[in-house]
């Protein structure tokens, strides 16, 4: 009988920037490989359309790209710290969008 792999084989692992995806198969990791950047670029867009303004949040959009691809598990690092599968985001306003008073 067939065995599916556990997240925990760290075997399959996808980078960016400051964080570390773990995949159960090789199939679910090149899926997210070929998948995450026009999934990055559509959802930036969607995000600039519907709030008119600039909105980065590669994090949090390739986490959602992440849940709908694998579904043994869930094995996350951000700033190599491992994420819970309930994980809270923060939004920051950046410095250079605050109009400076005199």
């Amino acid at each position: 009988m067939y065995k599916p792999k556990s997240i925990d084989d760290n075997k399959y692992v996808f980078e960016y920037d400051n964080m570390l995806f773990y995949f159960s198969s090789l199939l679910y990791l090149k899926k997210f490989e070929k998948l995450h950047s026009e999934y990055l670029k559509n959802e930036t867009l969607k995000l600039k359309n519907k709030y008119n303004c600039v909105i980065v949040c590669d994090e949090m959009i390739l986490l959602n790209l992440y849940k709908k691809i694998e579904k043994r598990g869930f094995k996350v690092y951000y700033n190599d710290h491992l994420l819970k599968d309930n994980y809270y985001i923060n939004l920051v306003i950046d410095d250079f969008s605050l109009v400076k008073q005199k």
